[in-house]
């Protein structure tokens, strides 16, 4: 009967849903770790504000390197990954399409959380850069920048396979998010560690990165 064809057709919501929520899940759930890592630097920062004899003994307890530690893991480790996964279940819904190639999210992720990790533990150790945007070393941006194509190499492609011909007002932020950030990012370490820019120019290109990251990308 056509009630028994229609309870045996599968839901193409629920289709959708289970090809994007293994790597949606990981994202969040390393972003939600990631948060509980940022608050507590955050909240040894602000101990260190008023008590800077606390722990005085050891290096990597210091304001100096705790502040950028909490920035790092709630910009870099929290936000971008919990944006990151809102995106492309935002793309998958408003395309009404599954998700395309999600081991390259899985792939991308693993690759976003161990620049992270690697960011966090120099800092900790004495090599941040100074600055406010890039706190992390040098050495670590490639890593970030290759782990967030990757995933929005899916993306993109999710984008381009969408049963929904009308793209939605929020997929092209969304989209224009996933080319603007690779290209700042990207402008940004070339200009500080291989063009070799000298004195005010350094904060210059900081503060631009920062405000394209926090005002368009984050935003």
């Amino acid at each position: 009967s056509k009630e028994q064809a229609a309870k045996r057709k599968p839901d193409p919501s629920e289709t959708l849903d289970r090809s994007c929520r293994a790597p949606i899940l990981f994202l969040v759930c390393s972003a939600l770790l990631w948060l509980v890592v940022g608050s507590f630097f955050s909240l040894l920062a602000g101990v260190k504000m008023h008590a800077p004899g606390m722990m005085a003994d050891a290096a990597w307890s210091t304001y100096g390197r705790v502040q950028p530690t909490s920035s790092v893991a709630l910009l870099y480790g929290f936000l971008t990954q919990a944006g990151m996964a809102v995106a492309i279940w935002s793309i998958c819904r408003m395309g009404r399409t599954v998700l395309v190639d999600g081991g390259y999210v899985f792939l991308g992720g693993v690759l976003w959380n161990v620049g992270v990790t690697f960011s966090v533990l120099g800092i900790l150790g004495g090599n941040a850069s100074g600055l406010e945007g890039l706190p992390m070393p040098g050495k670590v941006v490639p890593l970030l920048f290759f782990g967030y194509a990757v995933i929005g190499l899916s993306a993109v492609q999710t984008i381009n396979r969408r049963t929904e011909e009308f793209i939605h007002p929020a997929m092209t932020f969304f989209l224009g998010a996933l080319f603007w950030f690779p290209w700042v990012l990207g402008a940004a370490y070339l200009l500080l560690e291989h063009l070799g820019v000298h004195g005010v120019m350094i904060n210059v290109v900081d503060w631009w990165y920062v405000q394209n990251f926090i005002h368009v990308i984050l935003a």
